[in-house]
């Protein structure tokens, strides 16, 4: 890789390269940088090494509750998807309160098409233990 990311970074694959870069939102996850891998394909060579799967510590965007799905989010940060039901709306609802429902719902669903992993705990800000799919 180019750049050193910090561990807990959200990485993806760059296009048409070998490499790995910050993902952004909602795009197919590779990977987290590991702070401790288990195991190293490729030891000795020189590159960044990304947790596949198991427990680990993912940079978080904004706060996430313990049990949410999280997606990629803004530079290597992860986002959580919502989670409830979509608010039920009154059939004299405005147009405009209809066209927010459906984006919301509609920005949900490809947070949750795009999810990478389930959150283990709460946090604030920082970093948050992750289950990796």
């Amino acid at each position: 890789a180019e750049r050193d990311y910090e561990p807990g970074t959200v990485v993806s694959v760059s296009s048409g390269e070998e490499d790995v870069e910050a993902a952004s939102r909602f795009e197919d996850v590779a990977g987290v940088v590991s702070t401790d891998p288990g195991f190293t394909l490729n030891s000795g060579e020189e590159g960044i090494e990304v947790a596949l799967e198991g427990r680990v510590p993912v940079k978080v965007a904004e706060p996430v509750e313990e049990g949410q799905d999280l997606a990629a989010g803004p530079d290597g940060r992860a986002v959580a998807c919502e989670t409830g039901q979509v608010e039920e709306l009154s059939s004299d609802a405005s147009k405009s309160k209809i066209v927010d429902a459906v984006n919301s719902l509609s920005s949900n669903q490809e947070c949750l098409k795009a999810s990478f992993g389930e959150a283990l705990n709460s946090s604030q800000n920082g970093n948050v233990e992750v289950m990796l799919d």
